[in-house]
């Protein structure tokens, strides 16, 4: 889900774009001369190939042209084919954080040179500000309603919370009324700026049709009682409320819940597991993307039943996508936001996150009913082709960067073509 930081990455992908050697050779060799417009985007808390931040900005305005760096926790990677990783200090803390890897970043910044900079973390836009007194353009990446987000940290003392959101607060006043540009990862987020160059990138997958074809055309009817939910696993998205409803499912109809990602804590993998419906439960735990995608063909609907809180209520996740993407129908909390984007498509079933017995219905409803939730998957899968999808965000994207730079600028005409065309998918696996 959008917004949600660093190294969570448990069942999210490493979509690489790839060149052979000869050709990135060919490539480079054919405009050595010129200075590609260079880009780099900024992170101190999420892994500098986190999904949104690599596999599709960065990857998109490399295929654009654009000489791409990402500066990020983690190794340093440059093999000429993709847009290259220049890696700092990985912080054990908070503190560490705060006084070792963001002034790493800053000076990884600075050797970088970037044109523009874009900034995907609150905690980096002083950092940001310094970019900018020296001239260069600065980008602002909500993923999140941070003051929001914080008020919503329970471990900390009340005092601390409104502390904590009152400094957030002026640092995204800085970031709005200083920086060339904010991107919002939702549009309910963009409400929160006044800058003129506000866009949101909606975080839409992106998706090669050859890469959902050996996935799709199982015979719905024919499909195992499965139910699925991928993802980070925590009381706030509704792992209680899940395997409560399993329970209740079972003592009428035969169902099973695969579940893949990885807990929160240890004490709340015990206290899930100390319940009766965990007997009906399948955990496969951290998943590579190909796997995700293989447990997914298995099911017959896909859970999302995350609990009202802020940044959940307008929130835009990823896994909902996944889900229709593979032509699943989607039991999903009942927020407002999402009834207002998915109701008219009628692409699953609103259920109150809190209600076991609720959700239970739903899931036996899709199982008593197959072809009217086979019909369901297929809208869904239609709306993310023709809707839901990376391709609309990118052209905003890259539009966004044009005009921030001035003009219609072309970072690299001799190379966008061979790496449109010859950039493909490959599947990392992250453990």
């Amino acid at each position: 889900m959008s917004g949600h930081s660093s190294f969570e990455g448990d069942t999210e992908s490493l979509q690489f774009r790839i060149l052979t050697s000869s050709q990135a050779l060919s490539m480079y060799s054919t405009d050595k001369t010129r200075r590609k417009t260079r880009v780099a985007h900024l992170t101190s808390v999420h892994s500098p190939t986190d999904v949104r931040i690599y596999d599709k900005e960065c990857c998109s305005l490399f295929e654009e042209g654009y000489d791409t760096v990402v500066v990020g926790p983690g190794e340093s990677r440059d093999d000429g084919c993709r847009p290259r990783v220049s890696g700092v200090v990985i912080s054990r803390s908070r503190a560490e954080r705060l006084l070792r890897t963001i002034p790493s970043v800053l000076r990884h910044a600075l050797e970088v040179d970037a044109e523009i900079f874009h900034l995907h973390d609150p905690e980096l836009i002083p950092v940001g500000l310094v970019l900018k007194a020296m001239g260069k353009k600065v980008i602002f990446d909500s993923h999140e309603d941070i003051v929001v987000d914080i008020l919503e940290k329970t471990y900390l003392p009340p005092a601390a919370r409104h502390l904590c959101s009152g400094i957030g607060r002026a640092l995204l006043f800085l970031a709005d009324n200083c920086f060339d540009a904010i991107v919002a990862a939702t549009g309910d987020i963009a409400n929160n700026f006044t800058n003129r160059n506000t866009t949101t990138i909606n975080n839409f997958p992106e998706w090669r049709a050859c890469e959902l074809e050996q996935f799709i055309g199982v015979d719905f009817a024919n499909r195992r009682p499965i139910v699925a939910y991928v993802g980070g696993i925590s009381a706030d998205r509704g792992i209680i409320e899940m395997v409560q409803a399993l329970e209740l499912v079972a003592r009428t109809t035969p169902v099973t819940l695969v579940l893949a990602g990885p807990f929160q804590s240890p004490e709340l993998e015990k206290e899930v597991r100390g319940l009766f419906g965990w007997r009906f439960v399948d955990y496969r735990g951290k998943l590579a993307r190909s796997k995700v995608l293989e447990l997914l063909a298995e099911a017959v609907c896909g859970l999302l039943v995350l609990h009202p809180t802020g940044n959940y209520l307008r929130s835009n996740p990823i896994k909902l996508y996944e889900y229709l993407a593979l032509g699943l129908p989607v039991i999903m909390s009942d927020f407002p936001a999402w009834r207002e984007l998915f109701s008219t498509l009628n692409i699953g079933v609103f259920v109150n996150p809190h209600d076991p017995r609720q959700i239970a219905e739903s899931i036996g409803w899709i199982l008593a009913n197959r072809r009217h939730a086979a019909h369901m998957g297929e809208r869904g899968r239609h709306a993310v082709g023709e809707q839901f999808n990376w391709t609309s965000e990118r052209t905003k994207l890259l539009g966004l960067y044009r005009n921030l730079l001035g003009s219609i600028v072309d970072p690299g005409s001799s190379e966008k073509a061979l790496r449109r065309s010859e950039c493909g998918h490959i599947l990392g696996e992250r453990q």
